[in-house]
């Protein structure tokens, strides 16, 4: 009985590692591939933001989404997509969309913040609070 504790336990260690690998290996990927492309249009078009605040932006971009993926989980066990009860789960989705964002957008503010002044530089994020808060 005890090996078969073990062993339950010990998949679903590997089952969590994969996940976070999943959800890590995925933002990378998207959050880099904007950031490349994003690179590329400012060297065209010779006007843009500078390297650090690009980078700056997608990393704590990345790593906000990856906290907010713990809220996602447990958002989407209180309310499962079901045919059944399909208002509730619009419902449920919408304001989850929408408190989603925000936490989004706080997150980004929190990390960028000190991560600006560390390097020696200030982060302005009332000028597009608005045109962020709509995006």
């Amino acid at each position: 009985m005890a090996k078969l504790i073990e062993n339950v336990e010990s998949k679903s260690r590997l089952r969590l590692w994969l996940e976070v690998a999943g959800w890590v290996g995925l933002v990378t990927l998207l959050w880099g591939t904007d950031l490349l492309a994003k690179l590329s249009v400012r060297d065209q078009a010779g006007v843009g933001k500078d390297t650090f605040r690009l980078v700056s932006e997608q990393v704590t971009s990345g790593i906000a989404v990856l906290i907010m993926v713990l809220f996602l989980i447990q958002w989407v066990r209180l309310f499962p997509p079901r045919l059944d009860n399909w208002p509730r789960t619009i419902i449920g989705h919408t304001i989850g969309s929408v408190v989603f964002a925000f936490g989004h957008f706080v997150l980004m503010v929190a990390l960028r913040i000190p991560w600006y002044a560390f390097s020696g530089r200030n982060y302005i994020w009332r000028e597009p609070f608005v045109s962020n808060l709509i995006v």
